[in-house]
């Protein structure tokens, strides 16, 4: 990923070259971005409910981002109310 598709509430998937074996393939949705002028860290809440600080290029696009995610083998999406005018 480039630093600039690291937006919080995204879903990412750890690379599969990731140096921890244990990591890698694991998706999650991005929480928190920590900035510099050299390099970007995200907060990822994994799919298993776990917290892990990765840098940008560690992570990749993580399957559908339309705010559906697992978390603790549980299905759950985000649902956004629009109210119209006059309501």
């Amino acid at each position: 990923m480039r630093p600039e598709e690291t937006q919080i509430g995204r879903r990412v998937r750890v690379r599969m070259d990731h140096r921890n074996t244990n990591l890698r393939g694991k998706q999650g949705i991005i929480a928190k971005r920590w900035e510099n002028p050299s390099f970007t860290a995200l907060d990822v809440l994994l799919d298993d409910g776990n917290w892990q600080l990765f840098w940008y290029e560690e992570l990749e696009e993580g399957g559908d981002n339309d705010t559906t995610s697992t978390h603790g083998g549980a299905r759950t999406r985000t649902v956004v109310a629009h109210r119209r005018s006059g309501e």
